[in-house]
């Protein structure tokens, strides 16, 4: 349920990051495109194996604090996920355009 409302603000820099681009901020653009795009698909990819590995644990917790922890684990993963998205993205991307600059 987080991405219907993490989604339209991806989107939003997407579309921000084309304008950037097109307006001749080249730079910036691909940051903002690039690494809110990483920061969504780290952060997807992390909360659905969540959502598949946690109900395989071993452990058994009390019937009152599954539900509990398996949203925080989930919201967790979706926080997380992004934030490790969006510096592995952001470090990529000042490589790949410090390589460019050099040529």
């Amino acid at each position: 349920m987080p991405f219907f409302f993490i989604a339209p603000v991806w989107l939003l820099c997407v579309v921000a990051g084309a304008i950037f681009m097109l307006a001749g901020r080249r730079r910036i653009g691909c940051y903002l495109t690039l690494v809110s795009t990483g920061a969504i698909g780290i952060s997807f990819a992390l909360s659905t194996a969540v959502l598949l590995l946690f109900p395989r644990l071993p452990f058994r917790l009390p019937p009152h604090w599954s539900g509990i922890s398996f949203i925080a684990a989930y919201l967790a993963a979706i926080a997380l996920g992004g934030i490790a998205g969006a510096a592995a993205t952001f470090w990529l991307t000042s490589r790949i355009l410090r390589i460019n600059r050099r040529r």
